[in-house]
């Protein structure tokens, strides 16, 4: 896998969930009987953008520190992200020579009807989780030093028996208004309780605290 073409694919659709989020804030000016539910898919899809932004730079600064399995994971979600996009984009977007007061009328009708919005939205916010998750796991697995912000005792590469680890994540999202809404995000990774951890046979079957 190769590390550049994630960058140059995770920087492209971190620009385009720019462009994404600059038109639902302007449609919710001119819907305001939606305002509100377009601020809200456009923080998310702006979150989702300044989390692509920060894998292609930490990508661009390390591009030989990750393993393969990472870089496939990354991909896999910049590529779930660009779908989701391009979801929302034929939702709300403009066909070329369609009248502006139908597309509006269209938009309006499909933004509070949740014609698929709201399931676009919390793909969004499943995606933003797995980004946190599979970098943190990386983090584990590589044996990194231990984060500021981090509880707890120091974790053993490659395991996660007995540890917890807290990973404050600030990030920038459009809430509609003048100033941009902050959000703190913290992942948290502790060991399952005896009766699941002797059911779980990998990471993905364990239950998450």
């Amino acid at each position: 896998m190769d590390p550049f073409s994630i960058t140059v694919g995770a920087l492209t659709l971190a620009q385009t969930g720019t462009n994404l989020t600059t038109l639902l804030l302007d449609l919710g000016k001119d819907i305001r009987s939606a305002s509100a539910a377009m601020a809200e898919v456009a923080s998310d899809v702006q979150i989702t953008s300044t989390l692509l932004t920060d894998l292609a730079h930490n990508l661009e600064v390390n591009p030989t520190g990750y393993s393969e399995k990472f870089l496939a994971s990354a991909k896999n979600l910049c590529d779930q992200c660009k779908g989701v996009f391009d979801d929302i984009e034929g939702i709300v977007g403009r066909e070329r020579g369609v009248d502006r007061g139908e597309w509006l009328k269209r938009v309006e009708w499909a933004v509070k009807g949740k014609r698929g919005v709201s399931k676009k939205q919390e793909k969004l916010q499943k995606l933003q989780f797995m980004f946190l998750f599979v970098s943190q796991i990386e983090m584990l697995g590589s044996g990194a030093s231990k984060t500021p912000g981090t509880s707890g005792a120091e974790l053993t590469a490659g395991s996660l028996e007995g540890q917890l680890i807290e990973v404050p994540v600030q990030l920038s999202g459009s809430s509609g208004g003048r100033e941009p809404a902050r959000y703190l995000a913290t992942l948290t990774l502790k060991a399952a309780p005896p009766e699941i951890s002797s059911r779980c046979t990998s990471h993905s079957h364990c239950t998450k605290s």
